[in-house]
């Protein structure tokens, strides 16, 4: 008998070298799959199984199959298996050799800014004049948008930094200067915001708290900044003047940064006190206002913006006066005076936040004072020949 019983064999009778031959036949193992490998035929195992092709190509990005319609070995880069799942660096990428590839920044043009969180690229917003630094060219084009609401398609519609709905430009928007006023782009990190003109509302630390306080006195303090309120007068004789400080510091748990802006309304009886004029302060006469309502009793958008070289008065404890008004007693009996939120593009805002805070942060301040016939005894009070 010529068959050996293996079945991948060719089996056959030699006439001339009077032999039985069982020939190995890898065809006859062959199972018409590339992917598995070659079959091949054993002499007495019959058929054996191939050895898979390696499709691995030691490049990690690739992905690695086996092609069996087209019998190949298919390594596909693929650049989901190098993102990072970062924005701000651009999209990586893979190569098939090389593996992956680092992406190139997104955010390039001059002075943007990206946001990682929000996956969008912004501007500098305060670099109005885009030379890459805040500068005074800003703050001029700033200025003269100052006090004002404005139509989207108006140029001053890039100064409303904090984003308010009525694109009003105001103290919520100057902020950011006294913080930034003199720095690059790079080194200014709180003032990136969305394309200029665009209408998004930005968020606001829950750290900043500012307090107000009136003091009356018959001559203004020396200083404009003090670690300790002065001394309040309460005492003053009828068609006397004297006058009413406003004083503020920022009171939040985060008291480093100073105050930007101060604006208040200061109501008293128009028919017990009459008042003359303003003084701003010192250190806060950028923008100062203060409008006298004659008769009424109210001065309101009475204060001021920080120096843009004074990023921290009103911080860390300290107080600074806001301003000064002058006013003269009319009749006698007691007059409170106090303070209210103004409009709102006069308002109070922290260094380095974008829009005013609001007023349930701010306290208020209020004092009374008396007015007498003649001065009381022990009242503090000097009278100076001529003068009274």
């Amino acid at each position: 008998t010529i068959d050996d019983a293996v079945a991948c064999t060719d089996d056959s009778c030699d006439e001339v070298n009077d032999v039985i031959v069982n020939t190995p036949n890898d065809a006859n193992c062959d199972n018409g799959q590339f992917c598995d490998g070659a079959e091949t035929c054993h002499q007495t195992l019959d058929c054996q199984s191939g050895t898979a092709p390696t499709i691995d190509d030691a490049v990690a990005c690739t992905d690695d199959s086996c092609d069996e319609v087209n019998d190949v070995i298919v390594n596909t880069p693929n650049n989901a298996n190098c993102d990072n799942g970062l924005f701000c660096d651009g999209a990586e990428t893979c190569h098939p050799t090389l593996d992956c590839q680092t992406g190139a920044a997104v955010c390039t043009a001059t002075c943007e800014h990206c946001d990682e969180s929000g996956g969008t690229c912004e501007l500098c917003i305060l670099d109005l004049d885009f030379n890459g630094v805040m500068g005074t060219g800003d703050f001029a084009l700033f200025a003269s948008c100052f006090d004002g609401c404005y139509l989207p398609t108006d140029a001053c519609a890039a100064s409303n930094f904090d984003g308010d709905a009525g694109i009003c430009v105001g103290t919520g928007d100057f902020s950011g200067f006294v913080g930034c006023f003199g720095l690059t782009c790079g080194a200014c990190a709180n003032c990136s915001g969305p394309p200029p003109g665009s209408v998004a509302g930005r968020s606001f630390s829950t750290d900043a708290a500012a307090a107000i306080s009136l003091v009356t006195v018959r001559v203004p303090t020396a200083e404009d900044t003090l670690a300790v309120l002065p001394p309040s007068q309460a005492s003053f004789r009828i068609n006397q003047p004297f006058f009413v400080e406003v004083w503020a510091t920022q009171s939040g748990t985060w008291t480093t940064d100073g105050l930007a802006a101060v604006y208040v309304d200061l109501s008293f009886d128009g028919q017990a006190l009459a008042a003359e004029y303003v003084v701003p302060g010192a250190s806060m006469s950028t923008f100062a206002d203060g409008v006298i309502q004659s008769g009424s009793g109210l001065v309101s958008q009475l204060g001021g913006c920080a120096n843009l070289d004074s990023p921290d008065l009103g911080a860390n404890g300290n107080w600074v006066r806001v301003a000064t008004l002058a006013v003269r007693t009319m009749t006698s009996g007691s007059v409170t005076l106090t303070t209210a939120p103004s409009d709102p593009i006069h308002g109070v805002a922290v260094v380095n936040e974008m829009g005013n805070l609001d007023a349930a942060r701010i306290d208020f301040g209020a004092t009374v004072v008396n007015i007498v016939s003649k001065p009381r005894p022990g009242d503090g009070t000097r009278q100076i020949r001529g003068t009274e």
